[in-house]
């Protein structure tokens, strides 16, 4: 089978079926949750149509149906041999921004974000020009802000910057790694990965109105990483990947030179810090999106 039927993906390091089949649902105390793992990384759900967007193996960007149909390819990296991740979509859907560049690479390497149309068309290079690090995209709610992480200050660090590109301003200053930030519902507080305590954690900044930083708090204290956190749907919880589990047997789906980097997913409640294992099986368990199907 090839890409187009809509049901594998042939970039990765083993190609397969686009849909794991390995469904589960889990019970929190406050909402049931169904669990579906796909092979394409750093999926992202679009509310608005229900589509699923990844990158195939950082070789291309590909949007499908959750359950693998229709999947098709939509954006290559302008420049042979470049990588593609992270996509995250516009919260009307008409928008998807990604970053092009190294996908592990440390300071000083070049990533750029670019956004384009669900089809494709219009890819525009938004930092173009800035010679830094910018990766982990994502769209403001009301989709007036791009959050994203950047190294043009010398250090990785957090900016928000208006989703024409323009404007970047600086959230985080600290000396340690801040990186892969996400937008609460109520486009008043963002989630994001920090180095910062010599482990990578999970920390809240809340917005002002100006959308200037507020108040820092730290949500994960645990021995592993815990990493790639994005809110619920009603901003009551957040999802995360993490290595707290230890090694359960863990099988990449896609070989990497980190057999697990992760490891399984789990969910924390903000109001009281309960957190929740979701996963426990033999896969490496990453990158986590949370969303509701129309």
């Amino acid at each position: 089978m090839s890409l187009g039927d809509g049901k594998r993906l042939e970039g990765a390091g083993t190609p397969g079926p686009f849909l794991v089949d390995n469904a589960s649902r889990v019970t929190l105390p406050d909402r049931n949750l169904e669990l579906w793992a796909v092979r394409a990384a750093f999926p992202s759900l679009d509310p608005s149509s229900g589509l699923l967007v990844g990158a195939d193996h950082f070789k291309s960007i590909v949007i499908s149906k959750p359950d693998g149909m229709e999947l098709r390819q939509v954006f290559h990296p302008p420049a042979p041999r470049q990588s593609t991740w992270g996509p995250s979509w516009s919260p009307d859907g008409r928008w998807i921004a990604t970053a092009v560049g190294p996908t592990f690479a440390g300071t000083g390497a070049l990533v750029d974000i670019w956004i384009f149309r669900p089809d494709g068309r219009d890819a525009v290079n938004l930092t173009q020009g800035s010679g830094a690090s910018n990766g982990f995209p994502y769209f403001s709610p009301d989709g007036r802000w791009i959050v994203f992480r950047s190294d043009r200050d010398g250090n990785m660090e957090i900016y928000r910057m208006n989703a024409d590109g323009s404007n970047p301003v600086r959230l985080t200053r600290h000396d340690g790694v801040d990186t892969m930030p996400s937008f609460a519902p109520g486009n008043d507080r963002i989630a994001f990965v920090s180095r910062r305590d010599g482990d990578f954690e999970i920390y809240l900044l809340t917005l002002e109105a100006d959308g200037t930083p507020g108040e820092l708090r730290r949500l994960t204290h645990s021995p592993g990483h815990d990493m790639h956190p994005k809110f619920s749907p009603d901003g009551k919880w957040i999802v995360f990947a993490s290595e707290r589990g230890g090694l359960n047997d863990e099988e990449p789906l896609i070989p990497v030179f980190n057999p697990q980097p992760y490891g399984e997913i789990f969910a924390l409640r903000l109001s009281d810090g309960l957190t929740v294992r979701l996963t426990h099986n033999k896969w490496e368990d990453g990158v986590p999106s949370w969303g509701i199907l129309p």
